[in-house]
């Protein structure tokens, strides 16, 4: 079994979690910054990716690349996406099945996103 293998193994444990009512559990703080670290997303619906560094930096590409920042603030995933200045925090979700996540916004929008690094 090779490293890629092996961390990918104890990403889905990690992941897998307490056992919930229904096939999403919310993420708190410490789980959402190790759902996204250093990770890849793809967006079928958008035909977009996007990868979220380990410094706060994240690029979304959906044909024409774009630079935003990410953090975690009170359990929430928040973005930043210049020219504005206005952070937009968001609740994420892990499917039950460890490889698909969803974004909700307070108004109840949802964006699901798959990791791509891990398939």
């Amino acid at each position: 079994m090779n490293i890629i293998t092996l961390k990918c193994i104890l990403f889905l444990v990690i992941c897998a979690g307490p056992v919930v009512a229904g096939d999403w559990q919310k993420l708190n703080g410490a789980e959402i910054e190790f759902a996204l670290t250093a990770r890849t997303l793809g967006y079928e619906k958008e035909k977009a990716t996007q990868d979220f560094f380990d410094d706060g930096r994240t690029l979304y590409n959906m044909a024409i690349p774009s630079w935003g920042r990410w953090r975690v603030k009170e359990n929430k995933y928040c973005s930043l996406w210049p020219p504005s200045t206005i952070w937009v925090c968001y609740d994420l979700e892990r499917h039950k099945f460890g490889l698909l996540l969803r974004f909700v916004s307070k108004d109840g929008h949802i964006f699901k996103g798959k990791y791509i690094d891990l398939d």
